[in-house]
């Protein structure tokens, strides 16, 4: 499991924090600066959902969710100051049931990382994607997040994967790759 917020001091030594340590933030949460100094910061924005289809004998398709944004920082904080972490949840849908029907899925939720003077990291979550039950048509998979705030990364999720629909054919398209420290997803 990708963890969505992570905090590193960098070149921080004092008792129970140390240089090297990683604190990671899986929920949403508040987390006061123990020591003024240098720190690392980074996000991860959730993935949008696949759409859901429930296929017939003329078939149908869907495309998949995109990937969420990575975002990083270095910044000085002053010890006491509160950081509000907002991690979003992945994208869902709707399983269908009656034949020749189906659901989009939803976009994947942005986790945000604020502090007294406003938004300070921002990693977007990724769209969701399409159900498509027209012949010899194509739906776009969902769009990557967009990463805002890194002074050190700035990663696109990739998108998801496109459907195409043909008569008697339930492909699909599939999920787009998260943004990392390496690169766009």
């Amino acid at each position: 499991m990708a963890v969505p917020a992570v905090l590193t001091p960098i070149g921080i030594q004092i008792a129970g924090l140390r240089k090297g340590l990683a604190l990671f933030f899986a929920s949403t949460t508040t987390y006061t600066i123990p020591a003024s100094g240098w720190y690392r910061i980074s996000a991860l924005g959730a993935g949008g959902c696949g759409a859901t289809m429930f296929t017939t004998t003329t078939g149908g398709t869907q495309s998949g969710g995109g990937g969420g944004a990575y975002v990083e920082s270095e910044i000085y904080f002053d010890k006491g100051t509160v950081l509000t972490i907002t991690v979003g949840a992945g994208g869902t849908t709707t399983a269908s049931s009656s034949s020749g029907t189906g659901f989009d899925g939803s976009a994947g939720g942005n986790t945000t990382i604020v502090w007294p003077g406003g938004v300070l990291l921002s990693a977007g979550g990724g769209g969701g994607g399409l159900k498509n039950v027209t012949n010899a048509t194509t739906v776009a998979g969902g769009a990557g997040g967009t990463p805002f705030g890194g002074n050190t990364v700035n990663s696109y999720g990739g998108a998801g994967g496109a459907g195409t629909h043909t008569t008697n054919n339930a492909g699909g398209g599939g999920g787009g790759g998260a943004g990392s420290p390496y690169g766009n997803g």
